[in-house]
């Protein structure tokens, strides 16, 4: 078991006995969650940079961590052999996962025409062949994974930091004020299913259709039907 803290550890623990085995300090937070891979675990800091570590013993892969412009918040995601991730620089950059060479960055150039204008919180989300990263300037960016190249953009109108979730052949992804979108990952075409009315900012769970939304304002976890947006319970959080 792998958990990132806010001292700037990352800590590995038996996943049997939740003995401790070992940690790795970074320079900064960890927020994200970390992702695992063959042997190696994944970890983003706030310190800008992202970590590759033998998840056995805890030492460095890589000559030297992969160093971006701004804080990272979103989760490293392992697709195929590339390890992605989504900074506060405002760019996604795709790594190979052996290495840590760096095989593509959205947006290439630093010109502000065709990247986010706002900073990247959520998670990217690999579904269909293709990437979805949300953005806090109201869009949602297409990207084909394999070269970075933006395939198109949907716009949800309203800062999403909240990680989408594909639930059957739809993305579900939430605003900051708690909207709901359907996107249907093949043609992009959005369906506001309903409006929580709700901030949310936590990433979402989906399981056999049914999506989860936890709203840490109003200490609310909601069970939505991913295809109709039907609330189909909502439980406080004590």
């Amino acid at each position: 078991v792998f958990a990132g803290s806010t001292d700037g550890s990352l800590y590995a623990f038996d996943a049997a006995t939740l003995t401790f085995k070992w940690k790795h300090d970074t320079g900064g937070e960890i927020w994200a969650s970390p992702a695992a891979w063959q042997d190696s675990v994944f970890v983003a800091s706030f310190d800008r940079k992202l970590y590759s570590l033998n998840s056995q013993t805890g030492q460095p892969n890589w000559d030297a961590p992969f160093e971006c412009d701004g804080p990272i918040i979103a989760s490293p995601v392992v697709y195929e052999d590339m390890v992605i991730v989504a900074s506060l620089d405002r760019h996604v950059y795709a790594l190979d996962a052996a290495t840590g060479e760096l095989i593509w960055a959205f947006p290439a150039e630093d010109d502000g025409t065709q990247g986010p204008s706002r900073w990247l919180w959520a998670t990217p989300v690999a579904g269909s062949g293709t990437l979805f990263v949300a953005g806090m300037d109201g869009l949602i960016y297409v990207l084909n994974p394999s070269n970075g190249q933006l395939e198109g953009t949907i716009d949800l109108e309203a800062p999403v930091a909240s990680t989408p979730v594909i639930a059957g052949s739809r993305l579900v992804a939430v605003t900051d004020g708690g909207r709901v979108f359907s996107i249907d990952t093949a043609s992009y075409q959005k369906i506001e299913l309903r409006n929580l009315d709700a901030e949310v900012s936590a990433p979402l769970g989906a399981d056999n259709g049914i999506v989860y939304i936890h709203s840490v304002k109003e200490s609310m976890v909601y069970a939505v039907n991913g295809e109709t947006g039907v609330l189909l319970w909502d439980a406080p959080i004590e």
